[in-house]
């Protein structure tokens, strides 16, 4: 009989099998696995050499994931580095803003992007960058409602971090979900941080 779940060819059935766990310490990270489709083709010393194989390849695959991560941790401190060289050499606030985007892309890369900040004199939120996909969206100032961020924000709330199910995001309406960038579209993981400073929430 012919297996959805069989892997390769799934008209054929192995005869013989190898299956062994890749292991990082305590933790199942995966499986290597050989097979024939003759009958008694391994024995105990091809086990023996699986189980050998299984380890190296388990140091390699963490050892690729270690390299990799070191890669993305050195981009994000060079983007923080270039966002605090800019704010050292005291740049107009438009070019400091689009200098943080662009950081940000470099470290995180995320599809949306925005800085809000809160205007005291009307208690409004002002829009001075907002991204999504790349493309600029222009946004005029608006009231802060009572669930945004940023009232969430000035009634003490830190940072926000949120991932929508699959089944959220159907049960979201979409006309009232996103009044920023591209309204057609609804996100499926938030992180928003508060900009602080000594007096209040910006």
């Amino acid at each position: 009989p012919i297996s959805q779940d069989r892997l390769g060819d799934p008209s054929r059935v192995a005869a013989s099998v190898i299956i062994v766990p890749l292991r990082a310490g305590d933790r199942f990270i995966g499986a290597l696995s050989i097979q024939s489709y003759d009958m008694d083709t391994y024995g105990e010393e091809h086990l023996a050499i699986m189980v050998d194989l299984a380890q190296q390849v388990t140091i390699a695959i963490e050892n690729a994931r270690l390299f990799e991560e070191a890669k993305e941790n050195a981009q994000q401190v060079a983007a923080l580095n270039e966002v605090s060289r800019a704010i050292a050499e005291l740049k107009p606030l438009p070019e400091l803003l689009e200098i943080v985007y662009q950081q940000t892309k470099k470290g995180i890369n995320p599809d949306f992007f925005f800085i809000g900040l809160l205007v005291p004199e009307t208690n409004e939120i002002s829009f001075p960058l907002t991204y999504d996909e790349g493309v600029r969206y222009e946004t005029d100032p608006g009231p802060i409602s009572e669930n945004s961020f940023l009232a969430r924000f000035l009634r003490g709330e830190k940072a926000i971090l949120i991932n929508r199910t699959a089944e959220e995001i159907d049960a979201t309406d979409q006309t009232e979900a996103r009044t920023l960038g591209n309204q057609q579209r609804l996100s499926a993981s938030f992180l928003v941080a508060p900009l602080v400073d000594r007096k209040s929430t910006r």
